[in-house]
């Protein structure tokens, strides 16, 4: 017997492997909605909606693989509908994901009449590290001021790390590579590589542009001596501002490598308080 369960009361424990641990925090906080799926009372598969700003962003949706096919996705997202449906200032759902690493969404989305788009502010290239570094912009950037990571005290890392997504994500799951990590002595900034492959990290650097090429050049020149120049590094843009460094830095030698969805629901038309 299938059983949709709403997680906001509490996440089971056999349930939470599908769902991602920025998501399960955000529903324990009280800031998302969550619905779990069960098949004869087995753990199947689970959604989750970030609420901000009228909407709901879908940051979580695992169906486990023996049960795809079956509609649960479907039915999960129906009901994950409803609730939102019945809360004030909700108004929209939202979804980004890739097409590259499709698993599905696209057709799921499609069927559900999401409204789909390109996010040209989002997507990925890649990129050799010794092209970067050799940019004229970088040249001119000075490390002075870099503290690495691994030097800095524990409160003072704590208060970083807690100042921003997605570095506060990374730091909870253990994936960032201190070695490969900084911020500026004001202890505002922070950038670094993930762990299991070379991928940068960014942080919201504000308009302290200079303080992020001070700080990208230190990753750099860290990254070649532990893996050469040929390596090749994966650099996720996160917005139009992030995909313009890049393309100014690299420029030609920064490949697409990722194109971003953005799928859109209208649940009902946002109501214009009268003045």
């Amino acid at each position: 017997m299938v059983e949709l369960l709403d997680l906001r009361d509490g996440i089971p424990d056999e349930i939470r492997p599908l769902i991602e641990l920025d998501a399960q925090y955000h529903v324990e906080e009280g800031d998302a909605v969550a619905i779990g799926i069960y098949d004869d009372d087995k753990a199947a598969g689970a959604v989750c909606a970030y609420l901000t700003d009228g909407a709901a962003i879908i940051e979580s949706l695992y169906v486990l693989p023996e049960y795809r096919r079956r509609g649960f996705a479907t039915e999960m997202m129906y009901r994950l509908s409803l609730v939102l449906s019945g809360m004030e200032d909700i108004y929209r759902m939202e979804a980004s994901f890739s097409e590259e690493s499709d698993t599905g969404l696209m057709e799921l989305f499609t069927y559900l009449d999401f409204f789909m788009e390109i996010d040209e502010g989002l997507g990925e290239y890649t990129v050799r590290i010794g092209d970067m570094v050799s940019s004229e912009v970088l040249q001119k950037a000075r490390t002075k001021g870099v503290i690495p990571l691994d030097d800095m005290e524990s409160a003072q890392r704590k208060n970083i790390i807690s100042l921003t997504y997605p570095v506060s994500y990374f730091t909870r799951t253990g994936n960032i590579d201190e070695k490969l990590s900084c911020v500026m002595e004001d202890a505002s900034l922070f950038i670094g590589h993930e762990k299991d492959e070379l991928v940068m990290v960014w942080a919201d650097s504000g308009d302290q542009k200079m303080s992020l090429m001070s700080m990208l050049k230190y990753c750099l020149d860290r990254s070649i001596d532990l893996y050469g120049e040929d390596t090749k590094m994966r650099i996720p843009y996160i917005n139009d501002v992030s995909k313009k460094i890049i393309e100014k830095l690299a420029g030609d030698a920064a490949h697409p490598t990722e194109t971003v969805w953005t799928a859109r629901y209208q649940l009902f038309d946002a109501v214009e308080e009268e003045d």
